[in-house]
This record gives C-alpha cells, structure tokens and sequence, in this order.
C-alpha cells in the first residue's frame, strides 16, 4: 500500500492493541488534532506562539496520523488493492477541483 508504511507491522499491533472501532478512529481524531496545534505553534498562529513547537514536532504528528490512519485500515480488514482504487479515486476527484482552480 505505501513504502513509507509497514502494514504487516501496523496490522500485527493492530491486531494486539484491542481498541474497538470507535476508539481507534476516537484515537485519529485525537492525533490529527495534535497534528493541527504542531502546525499551527510552528507556523507561529496567534494564540499558539508560547508552545513552540517546530518542523519536527509536526512530522512526529504526522507519523502518529499515519499510524492510526493505517490501523483503521487494518482494523477493517481493507485490502491494499481496496485501498489504492479508493485513493486514486479520490485523487482524480482533487486533481479536477485543483485543474479547476485559475
């Protein structure tokens, strides 16, 4: 599915940590909030200045987002070819809305 992602790795956690799907998905809601505070203390928001997070603080946000994005992945039992068909789908939708734009 990614080479950035080991999805036997995220599968076998997946399977051994026994959150349900609603606290797994509960869980990416969480992380993708963390991910947004990182983003916004190291773009320097108003309101976000005395947290001074940086560069790497997003990307270890990001690989928490990836992580719990994958598990949900796994926790459904989606296959690899599943997920790629959904996700170029979902591209060519992007790519047509940014081909759109002036």
């Amino acid at each position: 599915m990614s080479e950035i992602v080991d999805m036997e790795l995220v599968r076998r956690l997946t399977k051994k940590d026994g959150k349900s799907k609603v606290e797994r998905c509960l869980k990416l809601s969480e992380e993708v909030g963390e991910l947004a505070a990182a983003v916004l203390s190291e773009t320097n928001s108003p309101g976000c200045e005395y947290k001074t997070l940086d560069r790497d603080d997003v990307l270890q946000e990001v690989a928490d987002v990836l992580i719990m994005d994958h598990s949900m992945v796994a926790h459904y039992g989606f296959t690899d070819e599943e997920v790629r068909n959904k996700f170029l789908e979902k591209c060519a939708k992007w790519e047509r809305v940014v081909e759109m734009k002036p």
